[in-house]
């Protein structure tokens, strides 16, 4: 289910799962930034509920960011998972879908698979 986001409700980014991501260079968060501010942010951040009923942000970061410096709106989408082992797996395989990794990050986020 896809929802704009409730200011209410607060998502959590875990440091533990930032080791997980490659981070954008300065240039492609700038373009990514120019791009929100002209169109919204247009997909929606992944976020998975935990068993404490939080919130934990485990894709767009980088576009939550942009958005909360901007205080613009951003649409969530909650995905089921069980523990934190299996959010590691899903964004390992969502990374490596990306189109914009450099071979060396490609073979990181292989390294990480095994």
């Amino acid at each position: 289910m896809v929802r704009t986001n409730q200011k209410s409700q607060k998502i959590i980014i875990s440091d533990y799962l930032m080791e997980y991501l490659v981070p954008l260079n300065d240039e492609e968060k700038s373009q990514l930034e120019k791009s929100i501010l002209s169109g919204g942010c247009r997909d929606p951040l992944t976020v998975w509920r935990n068993k404490k009923d939080q919130l934990i942000l485990v894709d767009g970061h980088n576009r939550y960011e942009i958005c909360r410096k901007h205080d613009l709106p951003y649409k969530i989408k909650e995905i089921a998972f069980t523990d934190f082992d299996q959010v590691k797996s899903w964004m390992i395989d969502n990374q490596m879908g990306r189109r914009n990794l450099t071979p060396d990050q490609l073979s990181y986020y292989r390294d990480l698979k095994q």
